[in-house]
């Protein structure tokens, strides 16, 4: 009876913490339409295609959430509970059913003492990675909960009862972990192999491991076969998300054991640190040592005599220290690091977020724990001795005691989920979806402008307002489109013309040719913490394109605003405008039509070329088909070329376009958004190779690429455009090198500051074939003559000993460079098309279009 009031007053006390996280506001956690729409989302998620949001998608993860997490909401929503309050009371369920599962655990393996147990089970409940994700993306908690629920059946069935039921039992835990990620709900599984591998040779193991496959397997069928038709008809996305380097970053041997290889609670944004909770036990002086104190004491604890099943405790720790840090690349490598990270970014992508792995590591260390608040017994030893045996357990349970307020100290104060909760969504989002459904019988809407994730003046759901409201087609440029590449791209196209204000009929055109009805204008974007683009901008493009009207508008009238400290936008420059606008795009396409097909044109550089060919009237009206289809007149465009791009930034995220030589600066699977069956178009320079340090027009540059910065700047004649080293978070020297096509023997060069010559070091290297200079430099933007090594070269360095640089133009005598984008040999069946439509044959376009023959 005092077990029980005892494990009561436990769960109490977690329902408490959960519902004291924000209360009264809604949460970014998992999915919105859970919060919102729970019935109709798993009304939706019962069939594989989902063809209103994202321009028709094959959905990914959404029939994960069928059991029990959907359930769990729905059963909320029809009782009538306010959706925060079922949120929280999400968070307790899990934090309950992980403290009582190792309660049961600890119990099963003869681990420790009832209270030792208790305070195991706490400190598994309030573990790094629990507090980290429970209020972010609470999903992904899940197995971590139920972990000690996997092994307590198998435990008691290695000893006595019916195998079969025992595995079964273990089965039931591993179905209700859902499915929502593979590599999570594999997570489950390790320690439950081990143990029974550990366990003694005869019929008893034979039976148990025979029955528990058969029982993982019906357990996990009703999701692995979804989970198979999504890899072989989805969009490659895993190429497109997160690599290997980033995902692996902090699983370093100490980040695991303390439980903080979560890659995104190490990230910060604008406004502060994504996952505020994540962060302090990441990075604030007090929990990280609260982590290290209990990573320390279960460490201890597997070395002490008596602990039970120690083999098997410890082996699992290390198969978990294995999983967990796979991949690490850091100073000292780990064994087979390099080919694992790369495995990572090929065939064992889904396992990439090796820190879902954290149960295997941290359910040894917790029961090692539980032992090491046991009494020691202690015979035949004098009254000191018994008395230090006694004292023992206590300071020990301090020390836990301890480490547990600091790893639940984010969650004490508050503090599990970010503070840009929200009451609930606006009504105008509600009206602007009925206008939708009235006025969309073919087309559809696209939200503008693009944002990675929906993050408003009124809050941050994450997932758009749209998502659980729509009851029509829609889609929005966010962070992962669930779409095909090419689709990706012409979204893109769409974006940065909107980036630019500038707008044109061949926009609204190629709007309407790609099905798009509406254009839904988010005026309550918070576009200082989303990075979106400011409405003024959206609004200058809109009404520079014929064909686009606004037919409505909703919700209150707002001023430029961000929530983003120290940032002002535009104020008191622009106009209030309706948090949402809905336009009109004139002549959308049909879903499906007929035409000539004499009218038919076949296009070469991917989608987004087709709005370059609708500027200039070159498609319209006019069916576009892949490129090469036999019998029809072909086009090419440039916009497709090589480039590299940052896939976690939707602005400033491609790079400057790239010659066939210039090396990739991110380690990822896939450089950019492929277009199926086209070439990219590669940048030629004629009279020196360029090559430097870095430039600010990199993917990897801190503040997003400025493809205006590119070296060639600093060689293109043009001092008004400038050459910048790479932003990066330590200061390194910055170089560029010129290497000529052919030798050149000069005394000097010619060198031109930018403008801003505040940032000019006082000197700077010159390096040739024949030796190296270390000459002064003037603080002015005016041109200057540096002497150069005597004796001929082919090769001159500029460094300079910090990268707070800039070189607007570094003139060789006698050294002209030139640049022109060359498009493939096979484009148009090897005709190119200038903007007259003068068909010109082995010919590449310079920047300015001009083509050369």
């Amino acid at each position: 009876m005092v077990r029980r009031a005892r494990l009561a007053a436990g769960c109490l006390g977690l329902t408490g913490l959960a519902l004291s996280q924000e209360p009264g506001r809604l949460v970014p956690d998992t999915k919105l339409d859970l919060a919102i729409d729970p019935i109709g989302f798993l009304g939706r998620a019962l069939t594989l295609w989902e063809p209103e949001g994202f321009a028709g998608q094959v959905q990914n993860q959404a029939y994960g959430y069928l059991f029990p997490m959907g359930p769990f909401f729905a059963a909320g929503r029809l009782i009538g509970l306010p959706a925060w309050v079922v949120q929280r009371l999400w968070l307790a369920l899990l934090m309950s059913v992980a403290f009582l599962g190792v309660v049961a655990l600890a119990r099963a393996l003869r681990i420790g003492t009832p209270t030792g147990r208790l305070v195991g089970g706490l400190a598994y409940a309030l573990a790094p990675r629990m507090v980290t994700e429970l209020g972010a993306i609470s999903i992904e908690v899940l197995p971590t909960a139920l972990a000690p629920w996997v092994l307590v059946p198998l435990v008691h069935g290695a000893r006595r009862g019916s195998p079969r039921r025992a595995a079964l039992a273990s089965g039931a835990a591993v179905f209700c972990v859902g499915g929502v990620n593979a590599a999570a709900t594999s997570a489950v599984l390790p320690l439950a192999a081990i143990w029974l591998l550990t366990r003694r040779c005869g019929a008893r193991r034979r039976a148990l491991i025979g029955w528990w496959v058969v029982a993982v397997g019906l357990a996990t069928a009703w999701w692995a076969g979804p989970l198979l038709l999504l890899g072989r008809y989805s969009p490659p996305f895993l190429d497109l998300i997160e690599s290997a380097p980033v995902t692996t970053g902090p699983a370093e041997l100490v980040n695991a054991l303390r439980g903080t290889t979560q890659w995104v609670a190490w990230l910060a944004g604008p406004g502060g640190p994504l996952w505020p909770a994540g962060w302090a036990l990441a990075r604030d002086a007090l929990p990280v040592a609260a982590t290290v104190l209990l990573a320390g004491l279960g460490l201890v604890g597997l070395t002490r005599r008596g602990l039970p099943q120690r083999r098997f405790l410890a082996l699992g720790l290390l198969v978990g220290l294995l999983l967990v840090t796979a991949g690490h690349v850091a100073a000292v490598d780990g064994l087979l690091a390099g080919p694992l990270r790369a495995a990572l970014d090929g065939p064992l992508a889904p396992l990439r977020n090796t820190h879902k792995f954290d149960p295997v590591v941290r359910l040894p260390l917790v029961l090692a724990t539980v032992h090491l608040l046991r009494r020691r017994q202690v015979a035949h030893a004098s009254p000191v001795a018994r008395d230090r045996s006694r004292a023992g357990p206590v300071v020990t349970l301090v020390l836990v005691g301890v480490g547990i307020a600091g790893v639940a100290s984010p969650a004490l104060a508050g503090r599990l989920a970010p503070a840009t909760g929200y009451t609930g969504l606006p009504g105008y989002w509600a009206e602007t979806a009925e206008l939708l459904a009235r006025e969309q019988p073919a087309g559809r809407a696209l939200l503008v402008p693009a944002s990675s994730f929906g993050t408003y003046v009124w809050g941050s759901p994450a997932d758009e307002p749209l998502q659980p409201l729509a009851r029509s087609p829609w889609e929005v440029r966010n962070a992962v489109p669930l779409t095909p590449p090419g689709h990706i791209r012409m979204l893109d196209a769409v974006q940065d013309r909107l980036a630019r204000g500038e707008g044109s009929a061949g926009l609204t055109r190629y709007l309407a040719r790609a099905g798009v009805s509406h254009l839904v204008v988010r005026n309550d974007l918070d576009t200082g913490l989303a990075g979106a683009t400011r409405p003024i901008l959206v609004h200058r493009a809109l009404a520079d394109s014929p064909g686009i009207t606004r037919i409505a508008a909703f919700g209150p009238e707002l001023f430029g605003f961000t929530a983003l400290p120290g940032l002002v936008q535009d104020e008191g420059l622009t106009i209030p405008l309706p948090a949402v606008e809905v336009f009109a795009v004139a002549g959308t396409a049909p879903r499906a039509s007929t035409v000539e097909f004499s009218d038919a044109v076949a296009v070469a550089g991917g989608p987004d070329a087709l709005l370059q060919l609708e500027d200039r009237g070159l498609v319209t009206g006019r069916p576009a088909l892949d490129p090469g289809t036999p019998g029809v007149p072909g086009l090419a465009g440039d916009a497709l070329r090589r480039r590299e791009r940052a896939f976690g930034r939707i602005a400033d995220a491609a790079s400057a376009s790239l010659t066939p030589d210039d090396p990739l600066r991110l380690d990822g699977p896939a450089p950019d958004y492929a277009a199926p069956g086209a070439t990219p178009a590669v940048v030629r320079l004629d009279g020196a190779r360029l090559s430097a340090s870095g430039s600010a027009s990199d993917p990897d540059s801190a503040t997003g690429t400025r493809p205006e910065h590119h070296p060639f700047a600093a060689v293109d004649g043009d001092p008004d455009t400038a050459w910048r080293p790479a932003v990066r978070l330590t200061d390194r020297p910055a170089w560029l090198r010129v290497q000529t096509d052919r030798p050149v023997q000069a005394a000097t060069v010619t060198l031109v500051l930018p403008p801003d010559v505040a940032d000019a070091p006082p000197a700077v290297s010159l390096r040739t074939d024949t030796g190296e200079f270390t000459v002064p430099l003037a603080g002015t933007a005016a041109p200057q003559e540096l002497l150069l090594p005597p004796g001929e070269t082919r090769s001159i360095t500029l460094t300079s000993p910090t990268s707070v640089f800039g070189l607007a133009e570094l003139a060789v005598p006698g050294v002209v460079v030139r640049r022109t984008v060359e498009l493939a040999p096979t484009a148009a069946g090897g005709l190119v098309f200038d903007a007259a439509g003068a068909a010109r044959a082995g010919c590449v376009l310079d920047p300015a279009g001009r083509p050369r023959c």
